[in-house]
Parts: structure tokens; C-alpha cells; sequence
């Protein structure tokens, strides 16, 4: 991460080409404390994929600037409402959909499903399957599939199943680094207590 210092002066490379919304409403900012609507909602429009870096033609990294700014955004309270809401479905529910814990076995197949109600899931073990919140509540498909090939090759694996946590990656490009450092100390000690050598996860987020 740039610190304000290097942050400042690249802004102060723009040159105003437009490739680069977020940017270019930094360097006019003009140094307001409380950030306009217009300037956040355009700090959280972006993606964060990258595609300006390469065109840049004043070789800025555009992603280091959005990310200080949606700190600095954050952390005066003028993240858009809908970001707000995301943060607060992690901290209540440990998942980006407000989804029940205990809906993230559901897909699971049942026989899997059957060795967890009776507490003969695997506490530790070799590989770690860290399924993410996609898999668990929205892309449906994935979770049976990967499980099938972990089966199907024998690996030795263990998941955390209705203990497991969103892995904090919004937490983190939302700028609210206080819960995201406190949510990433308590994935690391669900980690850690399966002893895996490896983790394999479905998710791009958690990756």
C-alpha cells in the first residue's frame, strides 16, 4: 500500500486523460474532509480490474490510489449504503448474502452432509477444502463437483462446514481495514486448528 505521501503525488501525474475516473476526481478533490456522493459512488463503481494500470499514460497505478481512497472514503462514514450493508452481512452472518451458517453444508452431498450432524467430519487433516461464500450461496454447482473429484482422487480433507468464515476479501477492497484485519485473525485460527498443509478453495475471492 502507497502511503498518503506517494499517493499525493502520483494524483499529481494525472493528466486528466479520463481512462481513469476515480483518479482524476482524487486529484480534484481539492482536499475536502467529508468526500462528495458523487466521488465515493465513482471510488466504488470500479472493479479494481486493472484494465487502466495498462493504459495509463502517466504510468500510474490506479488501483493503489482507488484503494487508498476508498480507505480514506471509509473511514469518514461516506461509503455508499449498499457497500455499508455488505460489511454488515459479514460481520452478523460471516457471509457476503446474509445466509444462515448453517446453509453452507446444504449443498453438500448427503452423505457428507449425514457425517457432520453426527460429528464424524474429520477435524483435522491434510488439505483444508475452503469453500467460499459464491459456492455456499449462489453458484450451487461447484461445491458437488469439487467434492466429487476430492472423493475420486483420495485426498485426505476436511472442510469447516458451518464454522467457516467469508474470507474478508470485500472487507479488505472496501477499505475497512480494522474488521478485515479482525475477520482475516479469526480464518487464520480456523486454519490453523485443521493442522492442513494445504488449502484448496473454489472461490476467486478467497483465492
Amino acid at each position: 500500500m502507497v502511503s498518503s505521501e506517494d499517493l499525493e503525488k502520483l494524483a499529481n501525474q494525472c493528466v486528466k486523460c479520463g481512462l481513469c475516473l476515480p483518479t482524476f476526481l482524487y486529484k480534484t478533490r481539492e482536499g475536502s474532509e467529508i468526500p462528495s456522493k458523487e466521488l465515493a459512488n465513482a471510488f466504488y463503481a470500479c472493479t479494481v480490474c486493472n484494465a487502466c494500470s495498462t493504459a495509463c499514460p502517466s504510468q500510474i497505478k490506479p488501483s493503489d490510489v482507488i484503494q487508498e481512497g476508498r480507505e480514506k472514503i471509509y473511514a469518514s462514514g461516506a461509503a455508499p449504503e449498499p457497500v455499508k450493508a455488505i460489511r454488515e452481512n459479514i460481520v452478523n452472518t460471516s457471509n457476503v448474502y446474509a445466509g444462515k451458517k448453517e446453509d453452507r453444508t446444504a449443498i453438500y452431498p448427503a452423505s457428507l452432509r449425514e457425517k457432520i450432524m453426527k460429528g464424524e467430519k474429520p477435524r483435522q487433516a491434510d488439505t483444508l477444502l475452503f469453500l467460499g461464500c459464491v459456492a455456499s450461496y449462489l453458484d450451487m454447482k461447484i461445491i458437488p463437483s469439487l467434492i466429487k473429484i476430492m472423493d475420486a482422487a483420495g485426498v485426505d480433507y476436511t472442510l469447516l462446514a458451518s464454522e467457516e468464515l467469508c474470507c474478508g476479501l470485500p472487507l479488505k477492497i472496501m477499505g475497512d481495514k480494522e474488521t478485515f484485519d479482525q475477520n482475516a485473525s479469526e480464518v487464520m485460527e480456523l486454519i490453523k486448528a485443521t493442522g492442513a498443509k494445504e488449502l484448496i478453495t473454489p472461490c476467486a475471492g478467497c483465492n
